[in-house]
């Protein structure tokens, strides 16, 4: 069974912190939490399976890409019910 991720206060937090330390101050901070959602995904392929972000060049301090591998403790999961093919009401 699959799950959905949804970031906590520490996981919004730990992302919020990293686009603050080394990202330009006009970053979009909404952006960021929807990608760790999403890139939050790959815990679903298997336990080794790590989501990550990253800033790139141009919207980083510094110009250079900075990367935050997500932890799964960031995360509050929940399950995705498996979809029959064929709907019965249809």
């Amino acid at each position: 069974m699959n799950n959905t991720y949804s970031l906590t206060e520490l996981g919004r937090e730990a992302v919020r912190q990293f686009v603050l330390d080394r990202g330009l101050p006009d970053l979009n901070l909404d952006a960021y939490y929807a990608a760790a959602e999403v890139e939050a995904d790959n815990f679903n392929q298997d336990g080794s399976q790590r989501g990550q972000i990253e800033i790139a060049p141009p919207c980083s301090k510094d110009g250079l890409i900075h990367t935050l591998l997500l932890e799964k403790h960031w995360f509050s999961a929940q399950p995705v019910l498996d979809v029959p093919d064929e709907d019965p009401l249809f």
